[in-house]
C-alpha cells in the first residue's frame, strides 16, 4: 500500500487485514450504513486517509468482515 508520507505505516486498527479492490463498487444499503456509522470502519477510513488511492482498499478490505462482534472488541 503506497503511503503519501515517508516510512512506514503502522497496522491497521482493530488487527483489520488490508486488500486491494475496485475503487468504484456497488455496495448494499446495509454496508453503505456500516461504511458511514461503525466505528471500526469510521476507524478504518482514518488509517487510509494518507495512501495513494484509499477507497481501493477501503471497500475490498471492510467487505471481508465476518464477524464484526469479534473485530470490535479488539482494538
Amino acid at each position: 500500500m503506497l503511503s503519501k508520507k515517508a516510512g512506514k505505516k503502522p497496522k491497521p486498527p482493530y488487527g483489520l487485514e488490508v486488500y486491494k479492490g475496485y475503487k468504484n463498487v456497488m455496495i448494499r444499503r446495509d454496508f453503505a450504513n456500516f461504511l458511514i456509522h461503525h466505528p471500526v470502519a469510521k476507524a478504518f477510513e482514518e488509517y487510509l486517509h494518507d495512501t495513494v488511492v484509499p477507497d481501493e482498499h477501503l471497500y475490498a478490505s471492510l467487505a471481508r468482515i465476518t464477524d464484526i462482534k469479534s473485530i470490535s472488541h479488539n482494538k
